[in-house]
C-alpha cells in the first residue's frame, strides 16, 4: 500500500479515507489503472485495502471499510480528466429525543451521498 508520500510524479490513481481526522490513501500509478466502464480506476477496492489496514492497525480495530467517509481517483482517457468521488457516512442515532420510540439509542440510521468534482 502507498502512503500519501509518492516519490515519483507520475499520475496516480486510488482510493481514501478520512478516519479519525487523518487521511489514508492507497494509491498506484496511472500505468497499473484497470478499465472501469469509461474510466480507469485504482486496482484494489476499499474492502480489500481495509482488510489489510485492519491487519496491520492502521485503523481501529473491529471498524468496517464504510464507517468513515471515503473516495477514489478515477481517470477519464477521453478527456484526459481526473476525478474525484468521495461519500461522507451521516449517521443519525435514533430515539434519544423521545424515550417512548421503539428503537434504543444504540441503533443507527446511516444515509450516504456520493459527490464528484472533477480536476
Amino acid at each position: 500500500m502507498t502512503g500519501s508520500k509518492n516519490s515519483d510524479r507520475a499520475p496516480h490513481l486510488g482510493i481514501f479515507w478520512l478516519v479519525d481526522g487523518k487521511l489514508i490513501i492507497d494509491s498506484s500509478p496511472l500505468s497499473e489503472a484497470e478499465r472501469y466502464g469509461d474510466h480507469m480506476t485504482h486496482p484494489r477496492s476499499h474492502i480489500r485495502v481495509w482488510a489489510k489496514l485492519r491487519r496491520s492497525g492502521r485503523v481501529p480495530r473491529g471498524s468496517e471499510y464504510d464507517e468513515y467517509p471515503r473516495g477514489r481517483v478515477m481517470h477519464d482517457p477521453a478527456s484526459g480528466q481526473f476525478t474525484i468521488f468521495c461519500r461522507q457516512v451521516h449517521s443519525q442515532t435514533q430515539g434519544l429525543d423521545r424515550p417512548d420510540q421503539e428503537n434504543p439509542p444504540s441503533e443507527k440510521k446511516e444515509s450516504e451521498d456520493w459527490h464528484r468534482f472533477a480536476l
